[in-house]
């Protein structure tokens, strides 16, 4: 169950990460 845990707690920060990435992307665009 803990290691399933941390499974789900690394890819949330990994999305995380990545949605920052392509906001960052996104707003680069724009302006």
């Amino acid at each position: 169950m803990k290691k399933y845990l941390l499974s789900f707690v690394f890819s949330l920060c990994v999305c995380g990460i990545a949605a920052q990435e392509a906001e960052t992307v996104i707003t680069y665009e724009i302006g």
